[in-house]
């Protein structure tokens, strides 16, 4: 059984994007299996449809800010992981 990418999942992203007004950081705590990089997807997939199509409110102010505050933690996180990287093979090359 798939939750992710499911219609549950979009769902539960739309019930607790309005419940939270907008709010990505507090939809992390109560959205199953949720994880920072399903951010980014969430909005793709989910609340910029359910907003052009005016299914939900557009919570302009509060998104920007929880998506800046989680695109801020994974690019930190993935800087963290390319450092771990380097040190367990100094050779490596960068690719980006």
């Amino acid at each position: 059984v798939k939750y992710k990418m499911s219609e549950e999942e979009e769902k539960d992203v739309l019930e607790n994007y309005t419940k939270f007004k907008g709010n990505l950081v507090k939809m992390l705590e109560y959205v199953m299996l949720s994880e920072e990089r399903d951010v980014p997807r969430w909005m793709e997939d989910y609340i910029q449809p359910a907003i052009a199509e005016g299914k939900v409110e557009h919570y302009e102010k509060t998104l920007s800010k929880t998506l800046g505050q989680i695109e801020k933690k994974l690019a930190v996180e993935k800087k963290r992981l390319k450092e771990e990287v380097k040190e367990e093979d100094p050779d490596a090359t960068e690719t980006e």
